[in-house]
């Protein structure tokens, strides 16, 4: 009987826990790592750059982080890839407006 292909995912996945499990309480003294993920709607340089520095310096004056070691990425996701409420982003927010203009008078 074949092996089920899941499986052999989860495996390799307990298997990197475990192989850096132990260097989880440095990691978290050495550098925060933040991944943030927006939906691709032409974010500017400039406004990500603002993100990075943001929260960079959020890290430092609530957690007392050291900036030069923070990582901040930013993944853009694409509006096809992205689900609210269990409906695509774009028919959630067609959805969203159609409520609001309902809801005025």
């Amino acid at each position: 009987m074949a092996r089920d292909p899941r499986l052999d995912a989860a495996d390799r996945g307990a298997a990197r826990f475990s192989r850096h499990a132990g260097l989880a309480g440095r990691r978290s003294r050495m550098m925060p790592y933040v991944d943030i993920r927006i939906t691709r709607e032409g974010a500017t340089p400039e406004q990500k750059a603002e993100l990075i520095a943001g929260v960079t310096d959020l890290l430092q004056r609530v957690l007392g982080k050291n900036p030069a070691t923070t990582v901040v990425n930013i993944d853009e996701v694409d509006l096809d890839n992205w689900g609210i409420g269990g409906l695509p982003v774009l028919d959630y927010r067609a959805l969203q407006a159609s409520q609001s203009k309902a809801q005025k008078p």
